[in-house]
């Protein structure tokens, strides 16, 4: 049983990959703070438009989440892909 409380640091960067449900082109890079953009189809033939890079703190991602929002997009999943000791690494 963990005695003193982890905090993890909101205000460093992370490597992030989010899904949209939807087809976003490499043209909206700049938008989502240069991250790259992939779009693959379902086998049904959906498009899923893949986000993924480095973000710099949790309000970046936050603004790039409202992005999404404000675009009108399905958000699908958002995942950090740090390691869970790198991001408590030092606490």
């Amino acid at each position: 049983m963990l005695k003193q409380s982890i905090k993890i640091r909101l205000d460093q960067p992370a490597m992030y990959q989010i899904k949209l449900l939807g087809r976003l082109g490499q043209e909206w890079s700049s938008t989502f703070g240069n991250m790259d953009l992939q779009v693959n189809e379902t086998e049904n033939g959906q498009a899923i438009t893949t986000i993924s890079g480095t973000i710099t703190d949790q309000a970046a991602l936050y603004g790039i989440l409202i992005e999404i929002r404000d675009l009108g997009m399905v958000l699908l999943r958002v995942e950090c892909l740090n390691d869970l000791g790198e991001i408590l690494a030092g606490w």
